[in-house]
């Protein structure tokens, strides 16, 4: 493996873990109180949102 592949492969993990610590922080403040009977559908829509704000420009 060359230099700039692995320079490439250090910021690709940096740029998901740091993705990934904010969306599960979105995740916590959006979902965190969660009540027993409206607990899934809460969870759908926290995750849609959390998708939505992460890859928005993306999709």
């Amino acid at each position: 493996m060359n230099s700039f592949k692995i320079q490439t492969f250090g910021m690709l993990r940096s740029h998901w873990s740091t993705m990934l610590l904010s969306r599960c922080t979105r995740w916590i403040e959006c979902c965190d109180n969660l009540d027993s009977d409206n607990r899934f559908l809460n969870h759908l829509r926290c995750s849609i949102k959390s998708t939505k704000s992460t890859y928005d420009k993306r999709i």
